[in-house]
Parts: structure tokens; C-alpha cells; sequence
């Protein structure tokens, strides 16, 4: 494996120290598995770029390349170049530390002193145990409303997080009930000047085209989507036409595709693989679509509302609370086919409510925008990072002599 300081994106080091505005800037780094597609990667990507626009220093270290698990190079690759032209700075911790917590924290520690990182901010599980050496503010955004680990896991690791964050509301009552601490909340957010946005105007009868964006894993139950289509009446299903743009294992890959061919819906339903060209296929379509067994806050469907889409939607994580904050969407069961196929029914047959729907998205996608995102970020981040200095101004009168005044008096 390459040496971790070779892995360093160049950027910034070429710089002499002062030369540049962001020399004084607060320097931040964001932990995430790698430069691949996933919802918590684009949102840190958006992220630190809009950080850097508001005056800090972002750097984004990575557990490891994409390939390393079978996603697409090709992806990381794009995914680099963007961060490349936004001058931001990243690094590859190497994917060993994953089976190797040890060698990550003695990475991290070493590459954090060696750029004057000031914050620490952990966007999986395992990254929080990296940051066991440092003596800076560290900070932990949880990104789904469930997770895979046992409660008294965070409990443990409370000592190593000075501030949760939660991306939705949805996924608040979760961490505090397993970190019993007080969670900040601060919702995702995209560049919606990425994105279109259009009001959809649909015509009764003709094909709707709908999209679908996200891994092909477990979490999205893409099996709910293609049970609820054998549900609608005949002519319904005829006008449908739905595309799902994602990677993922070729096992679950193929097991979907066998659903939809024995359910002789190959004509209507296409899998399109691993996709850089969201926007596009977001323009193209007239309704988007989410049947996922659990979320955070997704990013596509943040996407698809700044593209001008309705949507309908699993009733998990924070997808109720953009329907509401936006008005464009409508939120089913996560276990029942049919409720997935009444709503797409209801949809196909009002063309007033669809176009309602749409014209809501376009009228309130500013809500959703990376720039607030950002400002609540950088809020807390000076917070946490004031009250570290605060505190060593504390301590080193008090190891002068010069104890602070007793203020409780």
C-alpha cells in the first residue's frame, strides 16, 4: 500500500505558510469512507467546498478508494477532479485501518499536527475511534436513523465526541437515546444551482417517467418498488416507465434484475448502473421515487427537489420532513406494496396535484441549500473551538498564578 503521506492531494502544501487568507482560516478535517457514490459523500463533498467558500479550510480524508470495496473508479476519479478544481485538500488514510482502528487514530493524529487541523469531524462510526489522539474538538455526524451497532457502542465512545450532529429531526430521538447527550441538528444540504428546476406538467394518459437514484443495497428495498408495479391497474402500469440509476453488490444486482423479469416488467423497469450524470436523468423525468427500509436525509431526495420533481416516497428517516418543508411529496408505508401503488395511482390520475406538487418543489428548493448547511456548520464549529481556547487561556493563568476571577459568587 502507498505510503499515507504520499496519498496527500498536493494542492495547498505548495504553498508558503502565510501566503494565503486561509492560513489563519479555521482548518477542518471530515472523515468519510471514500470518493465514491453515496449520499453522505456527495453532501461532505458540497460541504467542505461550501466551507471553503465561507472562509474555512476544509480537508477531507478518506478511509480508502473506491475500488477497495467494488465501486467505481471511474466515479472517484470525478469525484477527485471536483475537488481538485475547488482547491480543496484531501487525504487517504488507507483502508487497513478499518480492520485496524489503531493504525487510523495514529494516522490521523500524525497528518493533523502536521497541517494544524483545529477541528475534527467524523461522518461514520469507526472514524470517531481514529480521532482518539487528538486534543482538539471533535465532532460526529450520524447519517442514518438506524444503525447497525448497539446503543451502549456510543456510549462508549462518548468521550471521544465533544458534539453529536443529526442531518433530520427523524434521526435525533436515535443518538440521544444512545449517547444520552444533547444532538445538534443540522439538515443536509446541495448546491441547487446544480439543478433546473421545471414545473412538471403531465397530460393524462401519456408515459410518466420516473427515476429512482441510490445504491442497490438493502437499504433502498428496491424489491418493495417493483412488488407495489404488478398492483396497479393494467393501463397505469403500461404509462410507467422507471429507471434506477446505482451500483452495488452483483449478487443483490441480480437478484433485483430476476425480480423484474419474472414479474415481466423488464419493458418498464431499467437498471442503469453506477451514474455521474444525476441532474440529467433528474431533468428528464417527471417523478421520482424512494421505497428505502431506512434513511437519514437523503441527498437525491434533495436533488430531486431542486429539480422541480414530486415525490413519492417511504415514510423513514427525514423524508416526511421534506415533504412538509417543501410541499412536493407524499409519504407511504415502508412495508406495503400496495400503499406504494395507491400513491402512484393517486398521482397518475390527478394531473392538477402533480403539477402542485412540482410547483411546490420549485418554489421552496431554496430550503434545502449547501449555503445554510455550511452556516450552521461553521456557527458551531467557531462555538467548539472558542471554547477550547477559552478553556487553555483558563489554564495557563491558573498555571502562573493568576487564578480567573470566581464569578458564581
Amino acid at each position: 500500500m502507498r505510503d499515507f503521506f504520499s496519498c496527500v492531494h498536493m494542492s495547498e502544501r505548495s504553498q508558503a505558510p502565510g501566503d494565503s487568507e486561509l492560513a489563519d482560516a479555521l482548518s477542518v478535517m471530515h472523515v468519510i469512507s471514500a470518493p465514491a457514490a453515496g449520499g453522505a459523500e456527495t453532501y461532505v463533498k458540497q460541504l467542505a467546498i461550501e466551507l471553503k467558500r465561507q472562509g474555512l479550510q476544509p480537508i477531507i480524508a478518506f478511509i480508502g478508494h473506491a475500488s477497495d470495496h467494488g465501486r467505481s473508479s471511474e466515479f472517484e476519479r470525478e469525484f477527485l477532479a471536483e475537488l481538485e478544481a475547488k482547491k480543496i485538500e484531501y487525504v487517504f488514510i488507507g483502508d487497513a485501518s478499518r480492520k485496524n482502528p489503531l493504525l487510523g487514530a495514529i494516522r490521523v493524529r500524525r497528518y493533523c499536527r502536521l497541517k494544524g487541523v483545529r477541528l475534527y469531524h467524523s461522518h461514520l462510526t469507526i472514524a470517531i475511534i481514529f480521532g482518539a489522539f487528538l486534543s482538539i474538538p471533535r465532532l460526529h455526524t450520524h447519517h442514518n436513523s438506524v444503525t447497525r451497532l448497539p446503543g451502549w457502542v456510543y456510549k462508549c465512545l462518548n468521550s471521544l465526541v465533544e458534539q453529536y450532529i443529526a442531518i433530520s429531526e427523524s434521526c435525533v430521538s436515535y443518538i440521544k437515546r444512545s449517547t444520552r447527550r444533547n444532538i445538534a441538528v443540522i439538515r443536509n444540504g446541495i448546491d441547487v444551482s446544480r439543478f433546473t428546476p421545471s414545473v412538471r406538467r403531465p397530460v393524462s394518459g401519456s408515459v410518466i417517467d420516473c427515476i429512482c437514484i441510490g445504491r442497490i443495497v438493502a437499504q433502498k428495498n428496491y424489491e418493495l418498488l417493483v412488488s407495489s408495479i404488478p398492483l396497479l391497474p393494467q393501463r397505469l402500469g403500461d404509462q410507467l416507465r422507471i429507471s434506477i440509476a446505482g451500483e452495488g453488490p452483483a449478487g443483490v444486482v441480480g437478484s433485483l434484475q430476476k425480480q423484474i423479469e419474472q414479474l415481466g416488467l423488464s419493458d418498464r423497469i431499467k437498471l442503469l448502473g453506477n451514474r455521474v450524470d444525476v441532474a440529467e436523468l433528474l431533468d428528464r423525468s417527471d417523478l421520482f421515487l424512494m421505497s428505502s427500509a431506512w434513511e437519514g436525509l437523503p441527498i437525491a431526495l434533495l436533488e430531486a427537489t431542486a429539480s422541480g420533481l414530486p415525490f413519492i416516497a417511504t415514510d423513514v428517516g427525514g423524508c416526511r420532513e421534506v415533504a412538509e418543508l417543501c410541499g412536493n411529496g407524499i409519504v407511504v408505508s415502508p412495508a406495503l406494496p400496495q400503499a406504494l401503488a395507491n400513491a402512484l395511482a393517486e398521482l397518475m390520475t390527478d394531473d392538477e396535484r402533480f403539477m402542485n406538487l412540482s410547483e411546490a418543489a420549485v418554489r421552496n428548493a431554496h430550503k434545502l441549500s449547501i449555503e445554510q448547511s455550511a452556516r450552521e456548520h461553521r456557527i458551531l464549529y467557531t462555538q467548539l473551538y472558542g471554547r477550547l481556547r477559552q478553556g487553555r487561556r483558563i489554564a495557563h493563568k491558573r498555571v502562573l498564578g493568576h487564578d480567573p476571577p470566581n464569578t458564581s459568587e
